[in-house]
């Protein structure tokens, strides 16, 4: 143990720097969705437990644009946004709008089914993905 300490900060200094700004780094991005989660439930009463979902969805939608159609995923920002706002809507208006009024317990296990059933559509794209390669 002494010689893992010792590589820590004998002959690798410079790693604690990277140790120290990867945590800064990881922290804010925890505070970002942290603050995310609070400010929906604070303004629509809703814990929105597949907002993360929606973002990597966001992703998987650049991607895909890059692969199949050779949009840069900088350049499909735009498109990626329009998009995601129509599901977004759409999800409102199919999902949240029924749960808003229920109890927070109904708008966790919606939230909750519906972050389980993005993840699992975006594996099976990322499967296909994959194999199509």
């Amino acid at each position: 143990m002494i010689d893992n300490l010792n590589l820590l900060f004998v002959y690798a200094p410079i790693m604690n720097i990277q140790v120290i700004l990867d945590g800064i780094f990881v922290g804010a991005v925890f505070a970002l969705s942290a603050y995310g989660l609070a400010l929906v439930w604070g303004v629509m009463n809703v814990k929105n437990l597949a907002q993360g979902d929606f973002v990597i969805m966001g992703g998987f939608i650049a991607l895909g644009l890059h692969e199949y159609l050779g949009i840069h995923p900088i350049i499909s920002i735009p498109i990626v946004l329009i998009l995601m706002f129509a599901y977004g809507w759409a999800v409102y208006k199919l999902i949240i709008k029924r749960v808003i009024d229920n109890d927070m317990f109904v708008s966790l296990l919606a939230t909750f089914g519906l972050s389980l059933l993005m993840q699992q559509v975006m594996n099976l794209i990322a499967l296909n993905m994959l194999q199509n390669n």
